[in-house]
């Protein structure tokens, strides 16, 4: 290529040009900025000349697998160079002490030089496949703009120099597919990938003191065993395939108040878990679901993802979901106050069968159709996620045996879906206790998928503000309450007894009946038991007035107040 007048180039594209071999007159082009020659397999060399270029600040040599070398120049611009996939290059030389982001990957290259320590600037290193390589040079002190190093699929790199807690800068470290036998702490990791390591049979108790670790990802890490306690941070744990886990921490991590929204744990395929490990992460899940609840930021739900979810080998449901059903449906008669508290999240659970003969997946999700009557005959359908999991590029797995899958969504969008209006239009609409129906269902994104079961499913209610237990067994109490109260009220006006005109004035004076501390204490037996349902009616039905009305007389006592 030979070009007149070059001055005024900025922009030079010569992309798969297979026959260009040489490369002049572009010497004299001092404006030019970016040079694509990506693809351009007969080029062996740069010219020399190609250091005159004194504003040229994107250089890409992808794909140029004929190149062998690099010139000793120095672009003094140079801030972008691409040199992956020229695979024969065995040797880099940093030809410019400005770059910024340098891609090495799928090279031949063995070693990197001494002087690359003096890349201050340096943000972005990428080795990707670099086969040959056997071990990183100790210059990531040096490296003080370093952000993001990708060592992954480098097979023969059995060691990571030792790290010092000056490195304050370096945010994403992968390592994965290596042979390194010990996983590096550095403390201001935000994403650590260690997956398809063989090597690596447990992570350094510290572990935990990452504050700032977010991803870590240890899939395929067949050799590991036990997962001590993850930083507070820590939003995505991927141990899926880890054939010889068998120990998690309990707490499984630190459990602190964090402005986080979405957290993700996944075990599957780990066949060797511990049932200690498997109540562990139960346990995890069931304090997690309680700490978003009492976040004021978990109003802020996605019907796309759920707040946290985690999924692991087992056949059970968790014993802290207190609704449950054997099969794929759930239904549920709602007692008449449950909308009252509007940030109140909901942990779906369900138990999943993956059938050895079981085609190979390569992302599967869990999501719950919720379907709610809100009033005689008028339904409002909802879906919540409840947990998924999925593999990278084009790998396909088979997931085998049952695997119980969690997750926590805020009811936020969901009473923003259905609307105010299905609970103030009418009193009479909060006097029936709702019925509700929930099924859960498996996809592969799109459709259900075939061969996997739904084998039990269960639903818990969490309020925030620090409460914990059940909110809608609290609700359930609380109506046994009043349906005693309207009871005791009811015996009164029927028995003809002198008490009549007392009762019969009690809604002026806003007093209902009294009840005595041993009869509460029955009710919440009562509430408590498995046998304990909700009543439709409250009193008798000769005397049950329709529709109910704050003027009226027998105004139902479970959601009117006298005035």
């Amino acid at each position: 290529v030979s070009l007149q007048d070059t001055s005024k180039l900025k922009w030079v594209n010569l992309n798969h040009s297979s026959n260009l071999r040489v490369l002049s007159g572009l010497s004299k082009a001092q404006n030019l900025q970016r040079l694509n020659l990506e693809g351009c397999i007969a080029m062996e060399n740069l010219p020399h000349d190609m250091q005159y270029m004194r504003s040229l600040l994107f250089l890409n040599l992808k794909g140029c697998t004929g190149l062998n070398s690099l010139p000793d120049i120095n672009v003094v611009s140079l801030e972008i160079l691409i040199l992956s996939n020229c695979s024969n290059l065995k040797e880099f030389r940093v030809i410019s002490q400005n770059l910024e982001a340098l891609y090495l990957d799928g090279t031949s290259i063995k070693e990197l030089p001494l002087n690359i320590k003096g890349l201050q600037r340096l943000a972005l290193l990428n080795m990707k496949g670099c086969t040959k390589l056997k071990e990183f040079p100790d210059c990531l002190d040096d490296l003080k703009s370093l952000k993001e190093l990708i060592l992954s699929d480098c097979s023969k790199l059995q060691n990571f120099p030792a790290t010092s807690e000056s490195i304050k800068v370096l945010e994403i470290l992968r390592l994965d597919a290596t042979a390194i036998t010990e996983s590096p702490n550095i403390y201001s990791l935000q994403c650590l990938c260690l997956s398809k390591n063989e090597q690596i049979n447990s992570l350094p108790e510290n572990i935990s003191q990452l504050s700032q670790l977010k991803w870590l990802d240890l899939k395929y890490c067949k050799s590991l065993s036990s997962i001590p306690k993850l930083p507070p941070n820590l939003q995505h744990l991927d141990a899926h395939g880890c054939s010889s886990l068998k120990t998690v921490s309990n707490p499984l991590a630190c459990l602190t108040e964090t402005q986080q929204i979405y957290s993700k744990f996944i075990f599957t395929k780990c066949n060797k878990l511990e049932r200690s490990a498997k109540k562990d992460i139960s346990s995890f899940a069931e304090r997690k679901c309680q700490l978003l609840s009492d976040a004021l930021n978990c109003c802020n739900g996605s019907e796309s993802e759920p707040l946290f979810s985690t999924c692991f080998p087992g056949s059970e449901l968790p014993s802290w979901f207190c609704h449950e059903a054997v099969g794929s449906v759930l239904e549920l008669r709602m007692p008449p106050h449950w909308q009252e508290n509007r940030h109140a999240g909901l942990a779906l659970c369900a138990v999943v069968s993956f059938p050895d003969s079981q085609e190979q997946i390569k992302c599967l999700s869990v999501k719950c159709t919720f379907k709610l009557e809100v009033k005689e005959g008028s339904w409002v359908d909802f879906s919540f996620p409840v947990g998924s999991w999925s593999n990278q590029g084009n790998i396909v797995d088979n997931v085998s045996s049952e695997h119980v899958f969690i997750g926590y969504n805020s009811c936020s969008k969901f009473f923003k879906h259905l609307g105010n209006q299905h609970f103030t239009t009418s009193e009479s609409s909060k006097c029936s206790p709702t019925k509700a129906s929930l099924k859960f269902t498996v996809i592969d994104g799109t459709s259900e998928i075939s061969g996997l079961e739904v084998l039990m499913c269960g639903l818990r209610s969490f309020i925030g503000g620090g409460s914990s237990g059940n909110y809608l067994k609290k609700l359930e109490v609380k109506e046994a309450e009043q349906n005693l109260s309207a009871e005791k009220l009811s015996e009164n006006w029927t028995s003809g007894s002198g008490n009549t005109t007392e009762v019969s004035a009690s809604p002026e004076k806003g007093n209902n009946a009294e009840l005595s501390p041993e009869t509460v204490a029955a009710s919440l037996e009562k509430a408590n038991s498995a046998e304990f349902q909700i009543e439709m009616s409250i009193v008798p039905r000769e005397t049950q007035p329709s529709p109910c009305s704050k003027t009226s007389k027998w105004a139902c006592f479970a959601c009117c107040d006298f005035q």
